[in-house]
C-alpha cells in the first residue's frame, strides 16, 4: 500500500511542482538540466514524506481509511502542514532555494509549498482509494 502511495504521490507532486516552480528564482535561473534535477528531487522527496506521514497515521490509528477517521485525517493534515512549514523554513535559511518576488508569503514561508504536502497528500490518498 505504501509503495502505491509513494508512486502516485510522486506523480501528483510532479504536476504541482511544475505548476508552482515559476514562483522560485532558483527554478527560473536554472538550466534545463538543473531544472529537471530540482523538480525530480522535489517530487521524490515529497512522495516519500507523504507515504511516511500516511504510514505513521496508519500505525497510530490502525486504519487504512483516512477519510473515515477524522482523528487520523486531522493527524495527517496537521503533520503534513507542520512538516512543510519547518522544512521550508530550514531550506530557506540554508539557501536551498529562493522565492521569486511573486511568491505569496504566509508565516514567513511561501503559501504554495506550505500547503503542498497537505493538498497533494489528500489527493494522492483519494486517488489510491484509501477510503
Amino acid at each position: 500500500m505504501t509503495a502505491r502511495i509513494f508512486i502516485i504521490a510522486v506523480a501528483v507532486n510532479l504536476a504541482y511542482e511544475l505548476l508552482h516552480s515559476w514562483l522560485y528564482t532558483t527554478c527560473q535561473k536554472a538550466s534545463f538540466k538543473k531544472y529537471v534535477y530540482l523538480i525530480a528531487k522535489a517530487c521524490i522527496f515529497d512522495g516519500a514524506v507523504i507515504a511516511l506521514i500516511y504510514y505513521l497515521s496508519y500505525l497510530i490509528f490502525a486504519s487504512q481509511n483516512i477519510f473515515a477517521n477524522y482523528s487520523q485525517l486531522a493527524f495527517f493534515s496537521i503533520t503534513s502542514l507542520a512538516f512543510a512549514y519547518f522544512w521550508e523554513k530550514y531550506s530557506l535559511e540554508r539557501g536551498k532555494w529562493e522565492y521569486a518576488k511573486n511568491m505569496p508569503i504566509v508565516f514567513g514561508v511561501g503559501i504554495t509549498p506550505l500547503f503542498q504536502l497537505f493538498l497533494t497528500g489528500l489527493l494522492t490518498l483519494y486517488l489510491c482509494k484509501i477510503y
